[in-house]
């Protein structure tokens, strides 16, 4: 509980509790905070990058990795279907993540196309 009306605390379903994200609402549309569920970091170079790239950390596009849906997903159909709602919102102007870069062009189609990924 925040006490700010504009601020909502949600457990995301399908993490086994362990995540959680914030939807916050003004007068400039939705933004959505995440913390592991999506990472949005840009393929390095060298061995580092190559390692990060195996492991599924970075990407040419916003992404679950690998190692999170292992980790931390008991419920991939709830968590698809969250993913899916928040697409749906029809002021969503950005989606704020942990790791890498603000999601603010698309954020609706990459939380779909995520879930979609979920559900294959």
């Amino acid at each position: 509980e925040f006490g700010d009306p504009h601020v909502d605390y949600i457990v995301v379903p399908g993490t086994k509790g362990l995540e959680a994200a914030l939807l916050v609402r003004d007068t400039h549309g939705t933004t959505l905070i995440l913390n592991e569920v999506i990472f949005n970091v840009a393929n390095i170079s060298g061995m580092r990058g190559w390692l990060m790239k195996t492991l599924g950390m970075t990407g040419d596009e916003p992404h679950m990795p690998a190692v999170f849906k292992m980790r931390e997903v008991d419920d991939k159909e709830a968590l698809a279907r969250q993913l899916s709602d928040w697409s749906r919102l029809p002021d969503l102007q950005r989606v704020i993540v942990s790791h890498g870069d603000i999601i603010a062009n698309d954020a609706a189609d990459g939380l779909g196309r995520i879930a979609t990924e979920l559900r294959a």
